[in-house]
């Protein structure tokens, strides 16, 4: 979706069905943009697709060891790491230096009870996921260790969100409320609560503002985040309400974006607020 203009490319070759029958249990679940390509996962097939955008051709696609959530790339080592919450591990593939690049299995990283959405630091040396229980992990991308877990708050964590440049962790609880860490030590620096069905969160690094989808009653929450990382509530946006419809995104012209499924469309949203 080009933000400025609005218009849709379609990318094909991925699992499809006639009939929608709620939640996000079948085909792509995910996708990440990585030197120039798309990287998604079907959750149908049990793969990770290596697609062209210029040309939507799939170059390549890999099975995958369990059903898959989120696809991550990690710029420090050139990998794509793929949640797979089901099998409790993360499933790590490696690019070549071949032009376009293939996809080799590299690694796998267990995760107990989870791995629950991921979000990688910007130099690609540090990854943060949670458990599905109420705990955040820090992790080492390079070594593929856990370097930091602590307690979130949470009794169900889900989205993730990292705001880089201060070293702050954003983490959405399912039932309404996200809480802000100190990234170094895991200490709790605020919480604010926001309507119930929260999954995926978003983070506007230019506005300082984090972006709750509350699902259940389709109300989204504009939240801004001061200098001590506290959380304040900015706004309460309508959207639609669902069980199902759970995602939100940020882009650099200051848009929210949020899913509609049931509708089958995009919500767009201007961030006009201070």
């Amino acid at each position: 979706v080009d933000p400025a203009s609005e218009q849709i490319e379609k990318l094909d070759g991925f699992s499809t069905t006639d009939t929608y029958a709620g939640g996000h249990g079948f085909g792509v679940t995910s996708a990440i943009e990585a030197e120039g390509l798309v990287y998604a996962v079907d959750r149908t097939a049990m793969e990770l697709r290596q697609v062209d955008p210029k040309s939507g051709e799939t170059l390549q696609a890999v099975p995958l060891g369990a059903a898959p959530d989120y696809v991550r790339f990690v710029s420090a080592t050139r990998e794509l790491w793929v949640t797979e919450p089901g099998g409790g591990q993360f499933e790590i593939f490696a690019l070549s230096n071949d032009e376009p690049p293939t996809l080799a299995f590299a690694a796998a990283m267990a995760v107990a009870v989870g791995p629950e959405s991921m979000v990688v630091s910007e130099d690609g040396l540090t990854a943060y996921t949670n458990t599905f229980l109420g705990e955040t992990l820090r992790i080492s991308t390079v070594d593929r260790t856990e370097t930091l877990r602590w307690r979130n708050g949470c009794t169900l964590s889900l989205g993730i969100v990292l705001d880089d440049a201060n070293d702050r962790v954003f983490v959405g609880c399912a039932e309404g409320k996200a809480v802000a860490f100190d990234g170094t030590d895991g200490k709790m620096l605020s919480m604010l609560s926001a309507g119930g069905g929260v999954d995926i969160i978003a983070y506007n690094p230019r506005l300082s503002h984090l972006y709750l989808n509350g699902s259940t009653l389709g109300e989204l929450t504009v939240a801004g985040v001061d200098d001590r990382g506290v959380l304040t509530e900015l706004a309460t946006l309508t959207t639609a309400p669902s069980t199902n419809s759970s995602c939100v995104a940020s882009d650099p012209l200051d848009n929210i974006w949020v899913c509609d499924a049931n509708a089958g469309r995009l919500m767009r949203f201007a961030d006009v607020y201070e």
